[in-house]
């Protein structure tokens, strides 16, 4: 018999999706995300355009919220009682709405 570090509970984990979640941000951190990943997207920074679009408002880039997402995903898995020292991300599908 093999033994594994992926306990029954943690396997039942793979494939689970969240329910979906809200984060609000303050329009210089958008900026500021922006700036730092290099992202020209007027939506993200000037507020005269982001006006003109269909959001009516500045908007943050769909990455800004993986990492909360990553966090609080491995915050459920240490509550499962992981006994892995490290996790690797192996990969995260989002689907990021209007939010309007």
């Amino acid at each position: 018999m093999e033994l594994s570090a992926i306990t029954p509970e943690l396997r039942n984990a793979v494939g689970k999706e969240s329910a979906p979640k809200v984060f609000e941000v303050e329009k210089g951190h958008i900026r500021r995300f922006a700036e730092a990943v290099g992202d020209p997207n007027p939506l993200y920074r000037d507020e005269a355009y982001a006006r003109k679009s269909r959001y009516g408002n500045i908007i943050a880039p769909p990455l800004l919220f993986q990492d909360d997402a990553i966090n609080e995903f491995v915050d459920e898995l240490l509550l499962l009682e992981c006994p892995l020292k490290h996790l690797l991300n192996g990969g995260v599908e989002m689907e990021c709405g209007d939010g309007v």
